[in-house]
């Protein structure tokens, strides 16, 4: 049985753990100890906090096993980035260049430096274990964020949106750094990564071009890669996908990864969501006795609570209202019930499990 629930102190080893697996790119999981420290600390100070507008919270999750207590995956929500340090995109636009007298008009591409995601929710830093990196517990570590902004939406900007890894080689070399990044930091693509993620990012501000990068400038492998994401995180891509998420012309400004976006009452999670009243019972005997329920099936379920919000997957069964004004119910094993710490009678928030993305 595996749990999702808030980060603990006492997850810094199994965070080291994970940040030690995570490759050149994944600037959000540092390999520093510190820098992990800060990011519980932060997140739990976000969870224990009263929130009525989202803010500089950062709310991180964790996947375990919830027999041994392992840990084995991070992910995480920034509830509105750039409010305390600048958050920086590129923007990529066409240029026209005209002229009446050579009957020469060209649509060019350029990169505009930019915070127009400022003040929106960003969806970060899904890591799982090497060796638990199946479809369903990605899928799990993925999604139960959205079931936590669904229930407490007031924590949460109006729009949502997810950086993706873009492509490296073998050796964490980035085409699109090389080609842009590198001539204005004189440093390589892991030593400027390792920057962003324990350190201010003004420095981008005061080192990167304030012009507009004209796009057929860049060499031809950096312009092949310009939102591209890496295959290694074509999953998570196709998970937020899925979700409503789509890219609006916005790239990361050192790995040239896409940015996507979705509005948060337009994510599937959030939108399909529903509250349910908890009857705990057996699942298989109630599917037995009513085989032809539509509604039978594998459901992401979380508690309604904030610092001890629970999530998982479960496989299980929605029992009709009996009283007008009711929620449906959602049946639940005793051992679910208990590892999302609900009795009988309380609500949970229940989605329908979706297909795994198709990997292009």
């Amino acid at each position: 049985m595996y749990v999702v629930r808030p980060i603990q102190y006492a997850d810094l080893p199994a965070l080291e753990q994970l940040a030690s697996q995570a490759p050149v790119g994944t600037t959000t999981l540092p390999k520093d100890r510190d820098t992990l420290s800060s990011m519980i600390a932060a997140s739990r100070q976000a969870f224990q906090s009263e929130v009525e507008q989202p803010g500089p919270e950062r709310y991180y999750f964790v996947l375990e096993e919830h027999d041994t207590g392992t840990v084995i995956g991070i992910s995480g929500l920034e509830a509105a980035v750039g409010m305390r340090a600048p958050f920086y995109s590129y923007r990529e636009q066409v240029v026209v260049h005209a002229s009446s007298d050579l009957h020469i008009h060209n649509r060019i591409p350029a990169l505009y430096l930019c915070q127009d995601y400022t003040g929106a929710t960003l969806v970060s830093t899904l890591f799982l274990d090497r060796q638990h990196k199946v479809p369903a517990q990605r899928q799990l570590m993925s999604l139960i964020r959205f079931l936590f902004l669904a229930e407490h939406r007031q924590r949460f900007a109006k729009t949502v949106f997810s950086e993706i890894r873009g492509v490296t080689d073998e050796q964490g070399r980035s085409p699109f750094w090389e080609s842009l990044g590198r001539h204005f930091f004189s440093m390589d693509f892991s030593r400027a990564d390792q920057l962003t993620s324990v350190s201010n990012k003004a420095f981008i501000a005061e080192l990167m071009p304030q012009y507009p990068v004209y796009v057929p400038l860049l060499s031809a492998e950096a312009q092949d890669v310009l939102g591209v994401p890496h295959d290694d995180s074509l999953f998570a891509y196709g998970l937020l996908e899925n979700e409503g998420f789509a890219n609006q012309g916005y790239i990361d400004i050192f790995d040239g990864g896409p940015t996507i976006e979705c509005q948060a009452r337009m994510i599937r999670t959030v939108a399909e969501s529903a509250l349910y009243q908890v009857v705990i019972g057996d699942v298989k005997d109630a599917k037995n006795q009513d085989a032809s329920s539509e509604e039978a099936g594998e459901y992401l379920v979380c508690n309604t609570q904030v610092n001890e919000f629970r999530g998982m997957r479960v496989e299980s069964h929605v029992l009709p209202a009996t009283t007008a004004g009711q929620p449906a119910s959602l049946m639940l094993s005793a051992a679910e019930a208990a590892a999302l710490q609900v009795n009988n009678g309380d609500r949970v928030r229940a989605v329908a499990q979706p297909a795994f993305p198709r990997i292009r």
